[in-house]
């Protein structure tokens, strides 16, 4: 059985038919540490948390018991900013509420502070896909999730035109006119899924708009 994949929206860009598990986007704090949600709710879905904005004097409890009650279906904090006491303070405020069992995904930056948590480790450009999620797994066991961004990159390069896979990074390239395309197809992310959950990997994440423009091949 494959892991599952989340593909994360706003609540007004849902289908139904989504091709992955619905993760949405819009919570967080406001700046007096109430609970920022959106104006509507996918039903079912993992909710992201952001820290768009931080509450100055830390998240009220009346807001973390508001976010975990929305987050039955799982949650994960997509924090952008460097560590901070704020931020710890979420985590745990969060945590310490949460279900158990429930699927709850801290960034890779905090798993210093919060070890036992599931940690999300970021895809990257590489050569070797397989030494990637290797890493990742020497380092968090099996409890790590990844999140999935399909790679594109351009670059000058003298070579014969062609097209083809590359095999160890798991990407397909195209050649032509002295400029080399690297890139991920809907096969190629596949395939670097079924590695990742040969390592450790609990689940995928991955923005909708990103993954519904993807060539098949």
């Amino acid at each position: 059985m494959s892991i599952p994949c989340y593909l994360a929206l706003e609540w007004k860009d849902f289908v139904n038919n989504l091709s992955g598990l619905p993760a949405q986007l819009g919570f967080g704090f406001r700046e007096d540490g109430s609970a920022r949600v959106p104006d509507g709710r996918i039903e079912n879905a993992l909710i992201v948390i952001d820290d768009r904005i931080l509450p100055e004097r830390g998240p009220s409890e009346k807001a973390l018991a508001e976010l975990t009650a929305l987050a039955k279906n799982g949650c994960m904090l997509d924090f952008e900013r460097p560590v901070s006491p704020i931020g710890a303070a979420i985590i745990e405020g969060l945590q310490a509420k949460a279900t158990r069992g429930q699927l709850f995904v801290v960034p890779e930056q905090y798993h210093a502070l919060f070890p036992q948590a599931t940690v999300c480790v970021t895809a990257q450009l590489c050569n070797h896909w397989e030494s990637l999620v290797r890493r990742a797994e020497k380092r968090y066991g099996n409890n790590w999730v990844l999140e999935e961004i399909p790679q594109l990159c351009v670059m000058p390069l003298t070579c014969e035109t062609g097209h083809g896979v590359l095999p160890s990074a798991v990407l397909r390239y195209q050649a032509e006119n002295g400029v080399v395309r690297y890139y991920d197809t809907a096969r190629t992310l596949a395939i670097k899924r079924q590695l990742a959950e040969a390592h450790g990997c609990r689940a995928v994440f991955g923005l909708m708009c990103e993954h519904e423009v993807l060539e098949e091949q």
